[in-house]
């Protein structure tokens, strides 16, 4: 953390920080460093390139958002853009005849050839560069990540009885238990048998035959580990409900998946930085970002009752609003002011606007504000990470450019310029 991320009733000498750690509310075991051969990687710019395609080859579930290339021109720094309704999904353990195999499948079928099947994914010709770096991920996460090692386990026990009727649960339950470098037998059972119904938990159950994809729940502790190995090699858990703060008891002192992953998106010396790295963070990122949107739209829609959705689901919308059709008219979830990007919430700064402009006058200046990867602050972050650039350090860039921005609003207030 910078000096200037401080909160304001802190001192100098008596420092706190929100951003990270809610001032000490929010503390999880940090997360292990890794192999070396991935410290490796991480300084060539091949493997950086092309972390998001190395990412997908090893994956088990699939990304459902649908992603925006159009700002991918070549002339700016990588970015991510989905738009629609994100989720993750996982196939059954065997593809269905004329299907290629894909995801999860590939740790099952055809071990043999696995690693062209992987690399068969690539469709920008670069499958022959990565072919190397594609073996060395495959040896490395046999032998470090509990997934790849159950689903290889499943696989050695088909190949043994190709009749058994065998299903993958991956358990949402822990036992009040965080896990950092959990073995398979914490996390995965392998069931034999058609117990595939379990009511009442959300287990992720992966069948033998299936011509339905599942979809995550993005409250599983395993949604993120099972979409990033690369960044979570040792299966890692991500957020779940109940996951107690630091400090004395406070009323609902659970830490919230904003809580969790802004404490997961900093920098610290003793902990392993490849979450943070380049490209594949920023999908990291956005993904995070929708799952913690989803969960305030679920919140939002199970409690219209105390926000009073009854008052705005009749007439008084369509008064407001100027509708006229009838079959318009029904009942509907009501976004409240308070969430941002809501209607209600545009409306409510558009309206804010006009009382301003009506009280001072309109605007004079329209001031633009844009970053300069070269700034003093930020060559001097990446002083202290070898190998690293401006682009491969997204955070980096994102929370300086918030800092000054900050700063040039508190001079507008304090000073006369114009």
């Amino acid at each position: 953390m910078w000096l200037k991320e401080k909160l304001k009733h802190s001192s100098n000498i008596n420092l706190k920080f929100g951003l990270c750690c809610q001032s000490g509310k929010v503390v999880l075991l940090l997360l292990p460093h890794s192999p070396e051969y991935l410290d490796g990687l991480l300084k060539d710019h091949l493997f950086k390139d092309n972390i998001r395609s190395l990412n997908s080859m090893f994956c088990f579930t699939s990304m459902g958002g649908k992603v925006d290339t159009s700002m991918q021109d070549g002339r700016g720094p990588p970015c991510f853009k989905i738009f629609g309704e994100n989720y993750h999904r996982i196939r059954s353990l065997f593809s269905t005849p004329g299907r290629m195999n894909s995801f999860v499948q590939l740790y099952i079928c055809n071990a043999e050839n696995e690693v062209c099947n992987r690399l068969r994914i690539l469709r920008d010709g670069n499958s022959v560069n990565l072919t190397s770096i594609v073996e060395g991920l495959k040896v490395m996460l046999d032998s470090v990540n509990p997934y790849v090692q159950v689903f290889c386990n499943a696989r050695d026990a088909l190949q043994h009885d190709s009749g058994l009727n065998l299903h993958v649960r991956i358990l949402h339950s822990r036992s009040n238990m965080q896990y950092i470098q959990p073995t398979t037998n914490d996390i995965v059972a392998l069931i034999v048998g058609d117990d595939t119904n379990v009511t009442g938990c959300r287990h992720i159950i992966v069948c033998k035959n299936d011509r339905y994809l599942k979809r995550i729940c993005e409250m599983h502790p395993s949604y993120t580990s099972l979409q990033y190995p690369l960044f979570f090699l040792y299966g890692t858990d991500g957020w779940r409900i109940g996951i107690p703060y630091n400090t004395v008891p406070i009323k609902n002192g659970q830490v919230s998946m904003r809580e969790f992953w802004a404490f997961r998106f900093q920098h610290r010396e003793s902990e392993g930085t490849t979450l943070l790295q380049g490209r594949l963070f920023n999908q990291l990122a956005v993904d995070c970002y929708a799952a913690i949107e989803q969960q305030r739209l679920n919140y939002v829609k199970t409690h219209q009752a105390e926000m009073r959705g009854d008052l705005y689901q009749g007439l008084e919308d369509v008064v407001v609003t100027g509708d006229i059709d009838a079959g318009a008219i029904g009942r509907m979830i009501v976004l409240p002011s308070s969430f941002t990007g809501g209607s209600r919430n545009m409306m409510q700064h558009y309206q804010d606007s006009t009382a301003i402009c009506r009280a001072i006058g309109p605007p004079e200046f329209f001031i633009t504000f844009t970053c300069n990867p070269n700034w003093l602050e930020i060559s001097r972050e990446l002083l202290n990470l070898p190998d690293q650039r401006a682009k491969d350090r997204p955070y980096i860039i994102a929370r300086i450019f918030r800092r000054k921005l900050k700063q040039l609003m508190e001079h507008f207030k304090e000073f006369f310029f114009f």
